[in-house]
């Protein structure tokens, strides 16, 4: 992997290449120009994923690669450069953020309380991630991914996929995984019906 690359000069090299002032890019982001120059200075983190998705479609960016930095994984190149992203058994079992929490603290005989003191997180705020009544915050993942012993890309990919469904769901759109949507591609490219859009 190369080096890791800080949010903000992907943000501000992303903006030049699109030939965007300031001005522009934060308009096109729905966000002030105060806080994506603060971003793009490194002066602030990006702490919300809706916030980090949200930038990064305004700049043509996949959704999971600035979540992905501001977790401290990834170098700005996209998930595609995540080690072990590539691997089959590197994806989660579950569709949810909340279940495949929920299966490796099982795995790992921990309850919830014992996984709350590993991240220094209150119980309630665990539980409510996990059974996907709280929206988790970069840095909480981050918390709950070395608590967990898992990679901290692995649970950002689900949090942005979560809130991608959430989104979905609320603008009346189906929802379908991409690994199940690449999967009825592959069958319909074989059968000579044509391939649907990965969601």
């Amino acid at each position: 992997m190369g080096d890791v690359v800080s949010v903000g000069t992907v943000v501000r090299s992303r903006r030049q290449e699109m030939g965007l002032t300031l001005t522009a890019a934060a308009r096109r982001c729905g966000i002030a120009k105060s806080t994506l120059s603060l971003i793009e200075r490194d002066y602030t983190e990006l702490v919300s994923l809706t916030k980090a998705s949200t930038l990064a479609r305004g700049l043509g960016l996949s959704p999971f690669v600035l979540p992905l930095l501001a977790a401290g994984t990834g170098d700005g190149k996209g998930y595609d450069s995540v080690p072990g992203l590539a691997a089959t058994a590197a994806w989660p079992r579950s569709v949810c953020l909340g279940e495949e929490m929920y299966l490796r603290r099982v795995e790992l005989r921990m309850t919830l309380a014992q996984l709350a003191r590993a991240c220094g997180m209150s119980e309630g705020h665990v539980g409510g991630i996990e059974n996907g009544s709280r929206r988790p915050t970069i840095p909480a993942l981050v918390k709950l991914a070395d608590g967990v012993d898992v990679g901290r890309w692995l649970l950002v990919l689900l949090a942005v996929r979560d809130q991608k469904r959430r989104e979905a769901l609320r603008s009346g759109e189906v929802f379908a995984p991409v690994w199940r949507v690449r999967r009825e591609s592959a069958r319909m490219v074989e059968s000579g019906l044509g391939v649907t859009r990965d969601v």
